[in-house]
């Protein structure tokens, strides 16, 4: 037999052998998630120390990934393992990185495609899903079931690019978004409301999951705010609401001031945004993320955040205050707020 049959011959055998071997890893990993040992802790590569709690998870998914190539119709067999679970590829692990930009978007992808109930696919199919599902994104109601169809990432990247994140020139200001993130590692506690770690994931996460289309706008905001500050001082904010899955309001602040000047007017004006927003609304579960920086460009950019989550009581004469200082919210925001908020 020709060498190049016989590899063919091989490789299921050897796919089977040693996706077998990775369910049994992650079925003991997930043992050990749900029942820890005292002490467990999880830790970033920036070094963050985050002691597991498992009450806080909601579900768990497992993923393979293999490097090795993809023999015709091979299908992986995971019935052995305790959660749901997919396997992939290394090239199309590395494809979900640069299509969904971010980790809580991969992370939400990874949890839909290991529940989404669609039939067993060949091991290396997943560029034709999360073709077809931002296809269904775009042109379906939101969960309407839909095919797979082979072929679909090559088809749609001809015909339809603009559904791809990262084909057009502007989605490079999503990259702001990521500045505010690493920003977050790096804050100074003197010009801070984030006192602790929880406070801390919290932040990341709320930027983190902010849409990557989304992000593109919203980054474009937020270097215009910067630049008309760098060019002109003073101070300039704005309002966004970021999430298509959570109740949260975004505040940012561009502002030329002394950094205690500029730390403590962000706490005023997200505090008072905030509350404002939260009463217009009704909804007791806001949570709030204001965020402030030099105007552009800097001599060195530094950041400053304000987390709040859920009511903050105030006085009238406080609330009255905070109303002379900042001004109403604009009616139309507040209309958009309650309609995509109570979405």
């Amino acid at each position: 037999m020709r060498p190049d049959l016989q590899q063919a011959v091989r490789m299921p055998g050897w796919l089977g052998k040693n996706i077998t071997k990775a369910v049994k890893q992650i079925n003991g990993t997930v043992r050990t998630l749900r029942s820890p040992p005292d002490g467990l802790v999880l830790q970033s590569e920036r070094g963050v120390r985050v002691a597991w709690k498992p009450d806080l998870v909601d579900d768990i998914s497992g993923v393979v990934v293999v490097e090795h190539p993809s023999p015709d119709g091979f299908v992986p067999d995971t019935s052995a393992a305790s959660v749901p679970m997919v396997v992939l590829p290394i090239e199309d692990w590395r494809t979900l990185h640069e299509r969904f930009w971010s980790t809580s978007s991969v992370i939400r992808y990874v949890s839909w495609r290991t529940r989404s109930r669609l039939p067993a696919l060949p091991f290396g199919a997943e560029r034709d899903v999360i073709a077809c599902s931002h296809l269904a994104e775009a042109d379906l109601p939101m969960g309407t079931p839909f095919e797979v169809t082979p072929g679909a990432w090559n088809r749609l990247w001809q015909e339809r690019p603009n559904l791809f994140f990262g084909t057009d020139p502007n989605h490079r200001y999503a990259m702001v978004i990521d500045a505010r993130i690493a920003g977050a590692a790096e804050q100074d506690p003197l010009y801070t409301s984030v006192e602790n770690v929880d406070d801390y994931l919290h932040l990341a996460e709320f930027l983190d999951r902010i849409p990557p289309f989304i992000r593109v706008g919203l980054g474009e905001r937020i270097l215009q705010k910067c630049v008309s500050v760098g060019e002109s001082g003073g101070y300039d904010a704005m309002l966004a609401i970021p999430h298509d899955d959570t109740p949260g309001l975004f505040v940012f602040l561009a502002d030329s001031s002394l950094r205690e000047v500029r730390a403590d007017r962000l706490q005023g004006l997200t505090m008072a945004r905030h509350t404002q927003l939260q009463e217009a609304t009704g909804i007791p579960d806001l949570v709030t993320l204001g965020v402030a920086t030099e105007g552009s460009p800097p001599s060195g950019r530094s950041h400053d955040y304000v987390f709040i989550q859920g009511g903050l009581r105030f006085e009238d004469h406080e609330r009255r205050s905070q109303g002379a200082a900042c001004g109403p919210l604009p009616p139309a925001f507040v209309e958009q707020a309650r309609r995509k908020l109570r979405s």
